[in-house]
């Protein structure tokens, strides 16, 4: 099992493993040559140990990729016809087929140029392990479709029993994109003829007549003119209405302060128990029960005939016997990322789970419309009643705390964290 790490520098992300020899040929034949579909890698040496590096900047795993999507049948003999002539180009640069690596985790979408590329680490197995990804592949296919789900089963099958045919399979696509070309070109005649068919009513006179009863059967300026006055109308009683309840609210709060006022005047005349049973009563309507601390101190103020306020000066012995009640603030989780520096943009709403913030549209699921932001950036994500960021090997990088994490990377999200996606900052709550 080839083990690999994620690492970033200034400008781009790499995925590493070791290198075992470095004069091995088939290490120098990829390092010499551009073989199409294949990550040229270079040779790093760090504390003692010399390492491949391959730039995965710009492009996804397909775990990543179809994290959230499902495979059609499209790309899946997309992903076929790219392993077969990988398969060729190997054999006529004298490498072997087993450095191929299929694991879904080193297979990248490169996200510009729309191809599948992949890696070659040199190995000395016997033969190409395609088991995991056949595994993937059962989990991503697009079910809805009967025949297609059956044959990638089938495939999968023979992968297991260590008889699969590329070129078999390549065969048998005909059988899932022949039939489909016919049918759109039969629509398209169809509706070609119903077009020909509404252009020659058009022309003739009886035609023109039906035309013209069928679709106007009222003056068009009559309708505009009614559809731009029923509006009026309808945006004119929207503002009466909010017109009114902002009123009634106004007049919600003047009506408080002014009953705060005759209540506090009326405190100012009572004295003794009755002081005591009123403020009991009408205050703690308000605010709720009033600390019984409090309610001894205001007694014994008004027993002097001084005026006496509720939010006055406190006896300080008396004030230590009172008792302040903990909220716990960081359970009421929002799942809400609020933008704050320089840069402002909207914030990110995290209520449904996964979300895949970037600014591809047909990629993610909150567009951002940055520069500094890839085009699947990170990914939040709930595990275990928590929230979780995983970045998605990112160009500019995704930043927790200041710290920006490594390609792939995951963390858990606590209230007030501080993300950085790209250039953009946020406060996580």
């Amino acid at each position: 099992m080839v083990l690999i790490e994620y690492v970033n520098d200034y400008r781009h992300n790499y995925l590493t493993v070791s290198c075992e020899d470095e004069e091995d040929f088939s290490l120098r034949m990829l390092m010499e040559n551009e073989i199409p579909g294949l990550l040229r890698p270079e040779i790093r040496h760090m504390d003692g140990v010399s390492k491949l590096f391959y730039c995965i900047s710009g492009k996804q795993s397909i775990i990543n990729y179809f994290i959230q999507k499902t495979i059609d049948k499209k790309t899946f003999f997309d992903l076929l016809h790219s392993i077969y002539q990988l398969i060729q180009s190997a054999d006529e640069y004298f490498l072997s087929c087993c450095g191929i690596a299929l694991s879904p985790e080193m297979i990248f979408w490169n996200m510009e140029e729309h191809k599948f590329e992949f890696l070659y680490i040199p190995s000395s197995e016997e033969k190409m392990n395609m088991t995991e990804l056949a595994d993937f592949l059962v989990s991503k296919i697009d079910y809805m479709d009967e025949k297609f789900s059956d044959f990638v089963y089938q495939f999968c099958e023979d992968i297991y029993e260590d008889k699969w045919n590329f070129e078999k399979y390549i065969d048998e696509e005909k059988c899932f994109t022949d039939v489909e070309p016919n049918l759109i070109e039969n629509e398209k005649l169809v509706w070609d003829e119903e077009d020909a068919n509404v252009e020659e009513d058009k022309t003739g006179d009886n035609g023109k007549n039906k035309y013209k009863e069928a679709v106007f059967e009222e003056d068009p300026f009559e309708i505009e003119s009614y559809a731009t006055e029923h509006s009026r109308k309808t945006d004119k009683k929207t503002k009466n209405e909010m017109r009114k309840k902002k009123t009634s609210f106004l007049s919600g709060v003047v009506a408080h302060f002014l009953e705060k006022k005759r209540l506090g005047k009326e405190y100012e005349e009572k004295t003794g128990d009755e002081f005591r049973e009123d403020i009991d009563y009408d205050l703690s309507r308000e605010y709720g029960a009033i600390r019984e601390p409090e309610m001894k101190y205001i007694a014994e103020k008004n027993k002097t005939n001084k005026a006496v306020s509720f939010y006055g000066e406190k006896n300080p012995e008396e004030a230590k016997d009172t008792k302040t009640v903990f909220f716990d603030v960081a359970s009421e989780r929002e799942n809400k990322l609020y933008s704050i520096g320089k840069k402002h943009s909207p914030n990110i709403e995290l209520s449904v789970l996964p979300c895949i913030v970037g600014k591809d549209e047909s990629m993610a699921d909150h567009c951002v419309s940055d520069k500094s932001v890839s085009r699947m950036h990170v990914r939040f994500f709930e595990e275990d009643g928590a929230c979780w960021m995983q970045d998605l090997n990112s160009t500019n990088g995704t930043y927790h705390n200041g710290l920006r994490l490594k390609p792939n990377q995951r963390v858990l999200l606590e209230s007030e964290d501080e993300i950085g996606i790209g250039q953009l900052i946020y406060i996580y709550r």
